[in-house]
Parts: structure tokens; sequence; C-alpha cells
């Protein structure tokens, strides 16, 4: 295993206590005890390792040197350092691959008080939807009615088929499917796939995309949406695209906009190579004028469009929806049965309740995040003007490039000083955005300064090692 493969496993090793040569020791000796590192596994070579962690060799020679004595770990001069044991079936890299999704993290400081998460957007609930929980159930009993609808609520479908007709995008009801999230729209739309389909992903991308794929043995083509030439070439020297994935209003991480043209060229792409097309408009409510939603260029193209309310009503609210073909959806209602039979019915009525009221909702929302992404590239750009800010003028992110060519560093030694941020490496196929970093802008402004002011102590140390913590 490469030193970028073993770095996100071991996300929080700093904050066990102790010394940080025998916190590594800990941390690495739980991920044997996962099964993440199994017999025979190749661990990376101290210098490469103290290289990404931003530590010194002596403190990843010490926590070696401490498995070794357990019995953990064997080395032999010249061959590395590898788990001990008889190698057994690879575990799936999928389920590895989790370890560096924020949300399931549990190695990191969360309980502390003092804990700034910036590595993923989190939306306070609005006035009307807290008053409607406090004071008006009665209102969304009514709404729910009796029992529940694989596909969704009835009249949920049937008001935001008429939302997203009004927005240019004619649909039915019957071409909608009610998810759990818009995670679960793409696990949905990920089923169809099989092992090594060929998919095309953006490069950079989120997190929730990649691993929809990969869980799926998908194998991926990064490509740059502005660069289409280069994903022409690139699907020309493959036998054949399956799928393309493309969030087309607001891009995670980036927050820049697929103009309508490169969309218009996108679908015909698409159709070109026979690939479904899937168009994730997670974020679209945040953006101040999105362009047309990619299924509005051919109402017959094989597309997928897919998004969710979480980011404009409540982070803990998780209905998304799922707009395709008819028979599509049909599809994929039936192995939503066999997931979870239906999308939790109160949640779908506290949306029904509030989607006459979303406009209102999107746009103050907007002006949230416009003020905080200016406060903190303001701070950014005066605390720490050797990073530079790559992205655009929307969404919840700051797509951030650090003065190093490595930012795992920085991401390890801030989670020290209790600060979340996501490195760019885990957003991405490639080797192409690790000196990036994803923050998320939806802190208070006064928790934004403390991060900066923590980042920028962090930054400023050598070795990027947490400060006042001894290497050793």
């Amino acid at each position: 295993m490469s030193a970028p493969d073993l770095v996100p496993l071991l996300t929080g090793w700093r904050n066990r206590g102790g010394p940080l040569h025998r916190c590594l020791a800990l941390a690495v000796a739980s991920l044997i005890d996962a099964r993440l590192l199994r017999p025979g596994d190749r661990l990376p070579s101290e210098r490469a390792l103290a290289r990404r962690l931003g530590i010194s060799r002596t403190t990843v020679a010490g926590a070696y040197d401490l498995l070794r004595q357990r019995g953990a770990l064997h080395s032999v001069r010249g061959s590395g350092t590898t788990v001990t044991g008889v190698r057994t079936a690879r575990h799936d890299p999928a389920i590895a691959a989790l370890a560096a999704n924020p949300f399931i993290r549990t190695a990191h400081p969360r309980q502390a008080t003092d804990y700034i998460d910036l590595t993923v957007c989190r939306f306070d609930p609005p006035t009307l939807l807290a008053e409607t929980l406090a004071h008006r159930t009665d209102v969304l009993l009514d709404l729910i009615g009796n029992g529940h609808d694989t596909a969704g609520l009835p009249e949920l479908r049937s008001a935001l088929a008429d939302h997203l007709t009004s927005r240019g995008l004619h649909t039915q009801p019957a071409q909608l499917l009610i998810t759990t999230g818009s995670q679960q729209a793409l696990t949905l739309i990920a089923s169809d796939l099989e092992r090594n389909d060929r998919v095309m992903v953006e490069d950079p991308t989120y997190f929730g995309a990649l691993h929809a794929y990969l869980h799926r043995r998908a194998r991926l083509l990064p490509f740059g949406v502005e660069r289409l030439e280069r994903a022409t070439a690139l699907a020309a020297s493959e036998r054949r695209v399956d799928l393309v994935h493309v969030t087309s209003a607001v891009h995670n991480p980036t927050g820049r906009q697929l103009d309508a043209s490169t969309g218009r060229r996108l679908v015909e792409l698409a159709g070109r190579w026979g690939a479904t097309l899937v168009d994730d408009e997670a974020l679209r409510f945040l953006a101040d004028e999105p362009p047309p939603f990619l299924a509005t260029h051919d109402p017959h193209a094989d597309i997928i469009t897919i998004g969710t309310f979480s980011k404009v009503l409540w982070s803990a609210l998780r209905v998304g929806w799922l707009r395709a073909p008819a028979p599509t959806i049909a599809r994929l209602s039936a192995r939503k049965a066999a997931l979870d039979l239906a999308t939790p019915a109160l949640d779908q009525a506290l949306v029904l309740h509030c989607l006459p009221h979303i406009d209102t909702l999107a746009a103050h929302r907007r002006r949230q995040l416009a003020h905080q992404r200016s406060h903190l590239r303001h701070r950014l750009h005066q605390d720490l003007p050797s990073w530079s800010d790559a992205g655009g003028d929307n969404g919840p992110f700051l797509w951030v490039r650090t003065h190093l060519t490595d930012a795992d560093p920085i991401v390890h030694a801030a989670a020290g000083v209790h600060v979340g941020v996501t490195a760019g490496r885990t957003l991405t196929p490639t080797d192409s955005w690790n000196s990036h970093l994803r923050i998320a802008v939806t802190a208070t402004d006064d928790a934004l300064d403390a991060a900066v002011d923590r980042l920028a102590e962090v930054a400023s140390t050598p070795d990027h090692t947490s400060p006042g913590v001894a290497s050793t």
C-alpha cells in the first residue's frame, strides 16, 4: 500500500493522546484489527509516510518498531515492511475508500467543544421549517395521509413535477422517484452498472459520486468538462462509455457552472457514445442563475437528473429526487423498495409544506453563502496569502490551492488543532489536485475566523506538525 493510499485511513491519529509514535502505531494497529490492512499488505517506507503526514522519519520508525515488537509487522531489509500473517482474499477497495468519507469518520475529535468541522456543508433549518415542526404537526400528518409509497408521496411527486416544469424541465409525476437524499439516487443509478463498466466523472468531483461508482467496481474515466475535446479523445480510446456523471448547476468542489452550449455538446456526446448521462443538480438551489437542465436539450435522451432539498432546507432532511424516463423510474423504484421501502414520510411532508416557499428560502440561503464565502476569502487572503482560491462564486465551498505540492500534512496537522478540512486528493481519481483543499464555508463568522487562525499557525510550522506537540 502506498503512502497516498494509507494516509486517508489515518485521519485523526494524532488525537489518541501520548507520544506521536505511539499514536501512529495505535492507528495502524486499528486498521489491521478492522481488516482494512490485511496480512501481506506492504506499508509505505518510513520516509514516504513521514513526508505525507508532515512528521519526522523518527516518529514513523518508532511506530513501526512498536508494531514489530508486537508481532503486527515484519520488515526485511531491501523488501520493506508488511503486515504479518498469511495473505488472504483482498478486501473490497471501496470499503477502504470509505475512510475518507467525512460523514462517517469517527477517528477525529468531533466531541471536542472547540472542533470546527469544515469538511462538509451543514445547514440549519429555516424558521418556516422549525415552526412547522414545533407547532403544525397536524398539517404534516394531513399531508402524509395513510401508509407510504415507494416512489414517494403522490402529492410531493406532483408538486415537484410542477416545480421542475416551471423551471423549463417538463416533467410528469411518473418520471419522478423520491429518494432518501441525492446519495441514494446515485446509489440506485450505480446499481445498473456492472464490474469494469466505464464511467466518465469530472476531475475533481465529490466523494459521494466517486464512492457510488467505485462500490460497483466501475472503471473511472476522469475528465474536465471545460475541456470536452479531451473527453472526446478519451471516449474514442475506449471500447465504450457506459455512463457520464456531471454536476451542471454548481460544481462540487469548485463552484463553477456549466454554460448552456457546453451542456448541449455534452448531451450530444453522451448520445453518440450510447451512455447514460447523469445530471447531478444537488447544489442547484445554491446557484444565482443556474444553467438549463441538461435534459432540456434533448427530451428523448437517456438522461437522469438528480437533486436534493437538504442543501436549501436542512442538512438533516434526507429527501432527494431522481427524474428519468418512466420505465427507468419503475425499475429503480423496485430496487429502492429492497433498500428501505420508502423515504420517511414525515421528511417528505416537510418538503411538501415548504415547496411553495422554496424560491424565497433558496434566495436567503444564497445570500448567507455569499457573505460566508466573502468573509472566508478575505481572511485567507489576509492570513494565508500564499494560498489561492481557485473556485467560483456559487456553492458552499472554497476550492483552495495551498503553497504545498502535497496538502496532506496540512490536513493532518489541522486535525491536531481541531479543524477539519478536506484534502483535494480524496476528491479525484487522479493525482492532479494534491495541493488543494476543499473548505466548507457554512460555519459562523467566528468559527471561520478561529479556523483560519489555526490553519495559519499550522501552515507556519516548518514540518506542519501540530503546534506544541512533540515529534516523538
